[in-house]
């Protein structure tokens, strides 16, 4: 993918129990851990621990651009959005920095300070992508949700099973 310009994620038609969240942060660091915890939350509240992990994450990095992003705008504020559909977190970072994000470094150096953010998000999810709307540029990624697996027993676990 050369640039993250797609699509944005559906509009959220088809959101399993039409579960989504959103929320204003200023553009300033310590919006990155609020952000975190933000989706760590709402994931537990949803019963989505599942992915929790690469979630918190891809926000972290999503949200730590947004806020380097932000805050030089006349709206120094980053948007974050959590939705969920049948197989997918959608999470979503926004800024009002219209420029399209920057495009990923081929090699990144072991002193640079930045350029692992997007790679990161993008081996975490299944799809990484950007879209504007209402003055926000909204750079997403699609976090699978694994599929449910019955309760395995140890013998079944060990190949064992009788």
């Amino acid at each position: 993918m050369h640039t993250l310009r797609e699509a944005a994620p559906g509009g959220h038609r088809g959101l399993h129990q039409g579960l989504s969240a959103e929320r204003i942060f200023p553009a300033v660091p310590v919006s990155v851990p609020a952000a975190r915890r933000f989706v760590a939350d709402t994931l537990a509240v949803w019963s989505l621990g599942d992915v929790t992990g690469n979630s918190v994450q891809v926000v972290a990095e999503l949200a730590a651009n947004a806020v380097r992003e932000g805050e030089h705008c006349p709206h120094p504020e980053i948007l974050l959005r959590l939705a969920c559909a049948p197989r997918f977190v959608f999470v979503q970072a926004g800024d009002h920095h219209l420029l399209p994000p920057p495009r990923p470094a081929r090699r990144v150096r072991c002193s640079a300070e930045h350029g692992r953010g997007l790679p990161i998000a993008r081996a975490l999810s299944h799809r990484l992508a950007w879209y504007e709307q209402d003055g926000w540029k909204i750079v997403w990624a699609a976090i699978p949700i694994p599929a449910a697996r019955p309760h395995l027993s140890g013998r079944q676990r060990s190949g064992r099973a009788a």
